[in-house]
């Protein structure tokens, strides 16, 4: 059985890095976001920014 990601896969893959880099916030750790409303603007901001990718629940219909 071959684990490898597909050419289609892997070019997935470094797209979401790309757009990764340039849409979390620069000082963003990897940590979960809190619950402070600082935080959760972030938080929000970044759910549009999936949103606009259409990252956000893909296995829903458009409509």
């Amino acid at each position: 059985m071959d684990f490898r990601f597909s050419p289609q896969e892997e070019n997935f893959r470094q797209e979401i890095r790309d757009w990764l880099k340039g849409n979390l916030p620069e000082d963003w750790t990897g940590d979960r976001f809190t619950r402070s409303d600082e935080n959760r603007n972030v938080y929000r901001d970044f759910a549009k920014r999936l949103a606009t990718k259409k990252w956000v629940a893909p296995h829903w219909p458009a409509e």
